[in-house]
């Protein structure tokens, strides 16, 4: 089964030591959700405050932020690769549940995935395209990494503890504001992610093979395959070659489309 959420595009993050390390993840033991905490500030102006974390001088207090994805008003923006570590969980205190899901890695950065949520006013509730699409983007990121939307989604104040400055004492995070605030809403967003799951798993094996046979027309139709022949062999291991030679062809057209875009931009910069 294949996801592919609309509206996303890729906008990664310049390699940095604030925002975007580089590296991958040691785990990937579940999804944090967070709210970007700044209200009406759709997804480019938040990915480029990410980006901005990297012109900082060293003086002062370094700021250390970022998310894989940011969910947005209109779009979703992919700030790094799925697989890389973003900073977003690093505390000083962690809940027991924190702790657990950091078990052999320095922070739970390693092995948590983090994603944004805008917002259009400080309840930190989403509007009604931002929630879709979050449905959409963990439902596609929960099938990809074998993760249970119901167990393996967590909130950021389900996973890291802040201490009052007055009294010392420990307390979740508030984040994300609106489904910490309202927990039968956090269960509801959880359980329409499996309810979106389950509406694009094929329910009989008719509904299998049909997909089965769409999947390899539809390499077909993209030029992946030269042979009709191969729908009625789907439930045939396909041999080593058929994966090389299927991945380079893919590849080849990636290529393509990076070099007609590399054209336009230098066109553009060349018009100016």
């Amino acid at each position: 089964m294949y996801f592919h959420t609309p509206y996303s595009y890729l906008n990664y993050l310049t390699p940095n030591a604030f925002s975007r390390p580089g590296r991958n993840r040691k785990f990937t033991r579940g999804i944090v959700w967070h709210w970007v905490a700044n209200a009406n500030t759709d997804e480019r102006m938040n990915r480029n405050y990410f980006e901005g974390l990297k012109d900082q001088s060293g003086v002062g207090t370094l700021i250390y932020a970022s998310a894989v994805s940011i969910i947005g008003f209109k779009r979703i923006i992919c700030n790094m690769a799925d697989s890389e570590e973003a900073f977003h969980v690093g505390a000083n205190n962690y809940t027991e549940v924190g702790k657990r899901l950091m078990e052999g890695c320095r922070n739970p950065n390693q092995s948590l995935m983090g994603v944004e949520l805008c917002h259009p006013d400080w309840t930190g509730k989403p509007d009604d395209l931002t929630y879709k699409l979050a449905v959409s983007w963990g439902a596609e990121k929960a099938t990809a990494w074998g993760l249970n939307p119901l167990t393996d989604f967590y909130l950021h104040g389900e996973v890291v503890l802040d201490k009052d400055p007055a009294t010392g004492k420990l307390s979740p995070r508030g984040c994300h504001r609106y489904w910490i605030d309202n927990p039968q809403a956090w269960a509801k967003f959880k359980k329409d992610v499996v309810d979106y799951q389950n509406s694009l798993r094929p329910k009989t094996v008719a509904d299998q093979e049909m997909w089965k046979h769409d999947a390899v027309m539809g390499m077909h139709e993209r030029e992946l395959i030269t042979s009709v022949d191969w729908a009625k062999r789907f439930n045939e291991p396909s041999p080593l070659w058929f994966d090389a030679v299927t991945n380079n062809r893919l590849y080849d057209k990636m290529q393509d489309q990076i070099d007609e875009l590399h054209k336009q931009i230098n066109e553009l910069k060349a018009a100016k």
